[in-house]
């Protein structure tokens, strides 16, 4: 069994992680995947840390730059041949493009694993898939959890607000031929074996962490194992 952590102990690893460097804050900081209550008063791990975020510490993210790549954001797999991935993410997002279906409100999956990178040595990931709607008003930054995923929806959240806060948003509505007018949204997709999915559907029992994801702008989504039935779990 992992040791329990007091409160104070959760919050000063938030703070020193935070503090240092808010662009790796959702990797960098081990406690956002700690599941279960902090020793002391019994509150959740993701309670405590969501409401320090909230009590003034937000503000932190807006530091983080906007990297612009000279290359598009737009990928081309299909043109790369490139070799099959082994990680579950890629793979599902792989598929959903290649399905090219049309998803409720997240629309058609348009791109998957959209570098942030600009240089070798940007600390910046890849953004799992890429959707616009029917429209095209909206296009969504999606960060997937599936299949036996066990990390923490606050993590999720955290992760794709970071990847939003990087990306240079008019520079990718061009690559991707959208009207400059459309809203670049951000969304968590989940299945329903994941740990962020349990979370998710236990959001009343976690009012500083729904908050926080409302403040954030995150739209939380579910979708099948088999790709198919996507709903909305969570939108403010």
């Amino acid at each position: 069994m992992s040791p329990r952590y007091t409160k104070a102990d959760t919050l000063g690893r938030v703070k020193n992680k935070l503090t240092k460097s808010p662009e790796q804050f959702y990797k960098a900081a081990t406690c956002l995947n700690w599941k279960g209550n902090v020793k002391d008063d019994g509150d959740y791990y993701s309670e405590v840390i969501a409401e320090y975020l909230l009590k003034g510490m937000l503000p932190a993210f807006k530091k983080i730059p906007v990297i612009t790549r000279d290359k598009s954001y737009k990928t081309n797999h299909a043109d790369t041949g490139q070799t099959a991935s082994n990680r579950h993410e890629e793979k599902f997002a792989k598929k959903l493009k290649e399905e090219g279906g049309l998803h409720n409100r997240l629309g058609q999956f348009i791109d998957y694993q959209m570098p942030l990178k600009d240089e070798r040595t940007d600390k910046a990931g890849k953004i799992d898939s890429v959707s616009s709607n029917v429209d095209e008003s909206n296009v969504y930054l999606i960060e997937l959890k599936v299949l036996k995923n066990k990390e923490t929806l606050i993590r999720a959240v955290l992760e794709i607000y970071t990847y939003h806060c990087l990306v240079d948003r008019k520079k990718l509505l061009h690559d991707f031929g959208l009207n400059e007018t459309t809203n670049v949204k951000k969304a968590v997709l989940l299945t329903a074996t994941t740990q962020a999915f349990k979370e998710a559907n236990d959001l009343p029992k976690r009012p500083n962490l729904k908050k926080l994801i409302k403040m954030l702008g995150v739209q939380i989504f579910s979708i099948g194992s088999d790709r198919q039935g996507c709903e909305e779990i969570f939108f403010q």
